[in-house]
């Protein structure tokens, strides 16, 4: 048996005891992130379940929060969002009706054909949409925790002796001018903070985006974390901050958009080794590609 197959079964009997009036005829092993699993119920819902059950009250205070948040958010944007109807009795994970809308896979074939520019103009102005639709002030009233920067596995890829040395000591003055960027203050956003093309729902018909799923990240957090967590180029991301509503956030600054992209692929790198995850060369592999044409 499959280690999918086997997370299924185990997955089936634990919603199936959550909702016993849910008659579970098909399920669907559809995608995995860092800490979730997300199965496909009867071809109509979608659960997202934790990997790790080992933290049932953390678990318990994310969705609280993210369910009271979601609610708040729904009819206040102009694209389909996650509406938990099946929320589990531990309050660690819940289900939702599917979304219309064709995904979007980071590095495979879609079954449409992007069209980059439309969709960058559609992803500021959702971006933007999302930012105004919840101020901060509620965020906060709602539980939204605060992004609160972890410098610690940054500092640990700093002191790899088998990284190379221009890498880390790149990733050193990353570190340092990110602290002075937090000590000047920042312009603070409520954020979905997994804003790539993996989290988006296109219509079929064209290069829009209909929905937007896993806000499992969402913080207070600066402007600029929110589209360094996109899938846009360099070049994109300058066009992308040019079209970016001036009445919102008056200035985003590139270069931290730049600096926090990099300290997300430092962390992520660690973390992959950590697990002996072979994804972890070709992280390392971009960073040494990028540091030299960052020092060009």
């Amino acid at each position: 048996m499959s280690t999918n197959m086997n997370k299924l079964e185990t997955y089936k009997k634990q919603i199936q005891a959550d909702f016993p009036e849910l008659t579970i005829q098909d399920l669907e092993f559809i995608g995995s992130g860092w800490d979730h699993d997300a199965v496909q119920v009867n071809d109509r819902l979608i659960f997202r379940l934790p990997k790790d059950s080992g933290d049932l009250e953390l678990e318990s205070v994310h969705l609280h929060y993210e369910v009271k948040a979601l609610n708040y958010l729904r009819g206040r944007l102009p694209i389909e969002i996650p509406q938990p109807t099946h929320v589990s009795p531990s309050r660690s994970y819940f289900g939702y009706p599917k979304l219309y809308g064709v995904m979007i896979a980071e590095d495979q074939a879609t079954p449409i054909e992007l069209n980059r520019p439309a969709l960058l103009q559609d992803w500021v102005k959702v971006s933007s949409q999302i930012h105004s639709a919840m101020p901060v002030e509620t965020a906060r009233l709602l539980g939204v925790p605060e992004d609160r920067p972890d410098f610690s596995l940054a500092q640990r890829f700093c002191s790899l002796p088998a990284v190379d040395k221009a890498v880390r000591e790149y990733t050193a003055k990353v570190l340092a001018d990110t602290e002075l960027f937090i000590q000047k203050g920042q312009s603070l956003v409520f954020a979905h903070n997994d804003l790539r093309f993996q989290n988006m729902l296109l219509y079929p018909e064209a290069t829009r985006i209909q929905g937007l799923i896993d806000w499992s990240d969402m913080s207070i957090a600066p402007i600029e974390k929110e589209f360094s967590s996109s899938s846009w180029s360099s070049e994109e991301l300058v066009r992308a901050i040019a079209l970016y509503p001036k009445s919102i956030i008056k200035v985003i600054d590139l270069d931290q958009v730049l600096r926090w992209r990099w300290l997300e692929d430092v962390s992520d790198f660690i973390e992959l080794t950590d697990a002996n995850n072979v994804d972890a060369i070709e992280i390392l592999e971009r960073l040494c590609r990028n540091v030299n044409i960052n020092l060009s």
